[in-house]
């Protein structure tokens, strides 16, 4: 699995969005990103970081900041997981959706796209398209999960850019056959009317 820098560098490179986020190595390098924001535990040891609780969310002051980071290196301490820091991430508002790439021994790169939470995890919503793949295929596998009213505005909240959406997952789709990636997810892309941003990414 690749590493926290490394990942940042693909997503640079192939231009896929992320929040506004700050690595910290010790208690007193305080970010000046704003609150609210979200703190994820760095470590190769750990994939699934809400498992081990190595995710808080709705952290609104330094003091919290501080707390949540001593917290995180006690639970390296004790799990004996090695420590890279911790992540700092605005804490943006959206649909959290989930798009990923496995390399298939058959059919090559395969991208898939699905809701966050229950859509992925109990029912399976997903769509899936073999790489490469045209933005009219995007956006048909954007429009047929059963979630995709979710996308468009329910019961009051604003529809998600659907054209950034497909741009993202674009992006995605050209990076994994250019670098030849073994599989990705990016766990959540949040979406919102303003655009998608890649707020957790795994890459092998």
């Amino acid at each position: 699995m690749l590493g926290y820098l490394e990942v940042n560098r693909l997503l640079r490179k192939h231009g896929i969005p992320k929040p506004k986020e700050f690595v910290m190595r010790k208690s007193s390098d305080l970010p000046s990103i704003g609150f609210p924001v979200v703190m994820k535990l760095l470590s190769p040891d750990v994939i699934h970081k809400t498992d081990v609780g190595g995710v808080v969310t709705g952290i609104d002051s330094r003091k919290k900041v501080i707390e949540t980071f001593r917290s995180f290196r006690e639970l390296t301490k004790r799990r004996n997981f090695r420590f890279n820091g911790v992540l700092v991430q605005e804490e943006l508002k959206g649909v959290e959706t989930i798009v990923g790439i496995k390399k298939d021994p058959q059919f090559g790169h395969v991208l898939m796209f699905g809701l966050g939470g229950i859509f992925v995890e109990i029912m399976e919503d997903v769509s899936l398209r073999i790489c490469p793949v045209r933005k009219s295929e995007i956006r048909e596998m954007i429009r047929e999960i059963k979630g995709y009213p979710l996308l468009k505005g329910f019961r009051g909240s604003e529809p998600v850019d659907e054209k950034k959406l497909v741009d993202v997952m674009k992006k995605v789709s050209v990076m994994a056959v250019e670098e030849d990636l073994k599989e990705m997810d990016i766990n959540p892309l949040i979406c919102n009317s303003k655009g998608c941003w890649a707020a957790d990414v795994r890459i092998m």
